[in-house]
């Protein structure tokens, strides 16, 4: 069981997945929490992962790209 991980996905202050060391960001990833690390780094501060994941989630949620407006194609029952 994993009780907690520390990063390894760079991003940048919107939660965007760099592609490379110079800041580059891949379209349309994005981490957030443990995956990223966090804006702790590989210093986790006793109990505030939740709280991390929760705000860092919610910025993130807030700075994501609008989607259309349009309705979703409709998914084919299974026979």
């Amino acid at each position: 069981v994993i009780h907690y991980t520390m990063g390894g996905i760079a991003i940048d202050t919107d939660g965007r997945v760099l592609a490379d060391m110079n800041g580059s960001v891949i379209p349309g990833l994005y981490a957030i929490g443990e995956a990223s690390g966090g804006v702790h780094g590989d210093n986790r501060l006793a109990g505030n992962s939740l709280l991390e994941c929760t705000v860092f989630g919610h910025h993130v949620g807030l700075s994501l790209p609008l989607r259309s407006q349009s309705p979703a194609p409709a998914v084919p029952k299974a026979s």
